[in-house]
């Protein structure tokens, strides 16, 4: 093309940079459960094809072997990915995704479906099919330039006679490698605060890099949800719908609480108590896109322990509002005079929210075999999980 203008080129990156920040890059989204985006398309890529060498991954996601080298390192140590030696001939090894690998896969892939229907969902039918056409030719516009940069360094004149470095990306692998957390689950809340006071964020440079709850106060959570383009707020009347939709969805999907009524009744009793607090997060336009409880999880002489539950919209899972929302509600407890954080029921099969808990300081303190029955008919067990909060 002889006349691409310098705003045709600065229009593009533009979209592109939104793109990535809908998809959540910009943030540690992924943090919770350790799983980096090369790993996440690392995974992807093993579904594709069977036993594949080290090298041919290199290929297939465009990367130089040694930067394919630490990357399949680093997923062996994290257990995603197991390396087999060729019985024949031992210099080969081929990559096999684990179970771990496998859960991990799993968690993420259902959410990246789900936010890319939903953005479809939006669309008209013509305006889906422009969005395949344009992103596999812009795709394809950028592997031609590649390997174009390629045969000009090595000399070859014949584009056409190099053979295929990569498959064309399509809309869907792409977006399935930007999604990974799987939300959580936990139990119950309290002591009351004035409902019409609202929680302030304070302005806070940036330092996401941080990854534990010690030193991040409920500001520092809600001003980090504030550049996220989300605000955290005590729940007001004008909420219960689309807070009460969180749930049914939550509740329907079995993975999260062990609750059988999805019903309005059930959502009150849970989630509403005399004593206890519920926090609302927003989207920038007002929909209700997650949410917690807090109060004491028991009364009398041991009132001193809070009990807490989280909700995201399935939509936004996965951005790693989540971590924050549980942040905040550490430092929430705290200063209400709470002396510690227990979770009554944490299903065990649950394992990305048992890793994320006990990532912000939870642990373990007991086990309750067979205390959930599954969907199919089958149990799980359930775990008791807690954590101090005098060294917040």
């Amino acid at each position: 093309m002889q006349n691409l203008s310098i705003e045709a080129i600065n229009e593009l990156r533009r979209n592109a940079r939104s793109v990535v920040r809908e998809l959540g890059l910009l943030n540690d989204a992924y943090f919770e459960i350790g799983v980096t985006l090369a790993e996440r398309h690392l995974l992807i890529e093993l579904t594709t094809c069977s036993s594949p060498t080290m090298g041919e991954i290199a290929d297939r996601l465009l990367l130089d072997k040694s930067t394919a080298s630490r990357l399949i390192s680093n997923a062996v140590k994290k257990g995603y990915v197991k390396c087999i030696t060729d019985e024949k001939d031992k210099r080969k090894r081929f990559l096999q995704m684990t179970e771990k690998g496998k859960e991990t896969l799993n968690a993420f892939e259902p959410i990246a479906f789900n936010q890319t229907k939903e953005a479809l969902l939006t669309l008209t039918n013509k305006e889906i099919e422009t969005i395949h056409k344009g992103v596999a030719l812009y795709a394809r516009g950028l592997k031609n330039s590649r390997v174009k940069c390629h045969v000009d360094n090595s000399g070859v004149d014949n584009l056409e006679s190099l053979p295929e470095i990569s498959q064309l990306l399509n809309l869907e692998t792409a977006v399935q490698g930007d999604k990974v957390m799987q939300d959580f689950e936990s139990g119950s809340f309290a002591m009351g605060v004035d409902h019409s006071q609202k929680v302030k964020a304070t302005p806070i440079a940036n330092d996401y890099g941080s990854k534990d709850c010690v030193n991040l106060s409920p500001s520092t959570a809600v001003s980090r949800l504030n550049q996220m383009g989300y605000t955290l707020e005590l729940f007001d009347q004008k909420d219960e719908q689309g807070l009460y939709d969180i749930f049914r969805e939550v509740v329907e999907s079995g993975s999260q609480f062990p609750y059988e009524s999805s019903s309005i009744e059930e959502f009150h009793r849970q989630f509403f108590t005399p004593q206890g607090q519920v926090y609302v997060c927003r989207s920038l336009d007002g929909d209700v896109i997650g949410g917690f409880y807090l109060r004491a999880n028991f009364s009398g002489r041991s009132n001193h322990i809070a009990n807490a539950a989280y909700m995201i919209r399935n939509t936004h899972r996965g951005k790693g509002i989540g971590s924050l929302l549980i942040k905040a509600s550490l430092h929430f407890a705290k200063s209400l005079g709470f002396k510690a954080m227990q979770f009554n029921m944490v299903l065990s099969q649950n394992k990305l929210a048992v890793k994320l808990y006990e990532k912000l300081g939870f642990s373990i303190a007991g086990t309750i075999p067979q205390a959930v029955r599954n969907p199919d008919g089958s149990y799980q067990d359930g775990y008791v999980m807690h954590r101090a909060l005098e060294n917040l």
